[in-house]
């Protein structure tokens, strides 16, 4: 019977932590040092039905270039910049959501 009670250890508990980050939304995740800004970007994207994917050899101010939806973006100190008719500028994450899902 002390089996079924107690488990099997610390087997069990790292998984609710993992769906912990999975649903942290992006303004938790900026506080959490284990998440990183991309990471929670990602989770954002994907609550949303949209994939942060990298560009092949494409870089701008010396970062990697993503695309997010039909936007390109890149990531730097915890800002978004997207390129608007070929000029890039930071973006607020709501706005870049709507932009993406156009």
């Amino acid at each position: 019977w002390g089996e079924k009670r107690g488990g099997r250890g610390g087997g069990a508990a790292p998984a609710p932590r993992a769906k912990e980050k999975a649903k942290m939304s992006i303004v938790d995740a900026m506080y959490d040092s284990s998440v990183t800004f991309k990471e929670a970007l990602e989770h954002l994207a994907e609550d949303n039905g949209l994939l942060l994917l990298p560009k092949a050899g494409k870089s701008q101010a010396g970062k990697q270039v993503y695309t997010l939806g039909k936007v390109s973006v890149y990531l730097d100190n915890r800002l978004v910049y997207a390129s608007e008719a070929g000029v890039w500028k930071p973006m607020a994450l709501d706005d870049l959501l709507k932009k993406a899902q156009k």
